[in-house]
C-alpha cells in the first residue's frame, strides 16, 4: 500500500518553507472572539464550520439544521 502522504511536517519552519508565509489579508481573518459583525453572520447562515485552537490542537465542528443557529 502506497501511502498519500509519505512525509510528515514537524515543524513550523517545514511547512513555511513548503507553503510560505500567510499574506496580510489571511492574517486579518484570525479573531480571537465572536464580534457582533459576525454573532450577526451566523445568525443569517444555515450552516457554518467552527473551529478553535489551543496551540497545539486544533478542533473543526459542523453546525447548522436551518437558518439562524442559536449562539448561548
Amino acid at each position: 500500500m502506497t501511502l498519500l502522504f509519505s512525509q510528515k511536517v514537524k515543524t513550523e519552519g517545514e511547512l513555511l518553507s513548503l507553503i510560505g508565509e500567510s499574506n496580510e489579508m489571511a492574517r486579518k481573518k484570525v479573531i480571537n472572539c465572536v464580534d457582533q459583525h459576525c454573532r450577526d453572520f451566523i445568525a443569517q447562515s444555515p450552516f457554518i464550520i467552527l473551529s478553535s485552537s489551543s496551540g497545539s490542537c486544533c478542533d473543526a465542528s459542523p453546525r447548522g439544521d436551518g437558518a439562524s443557529i442559536r449562539m448561548c
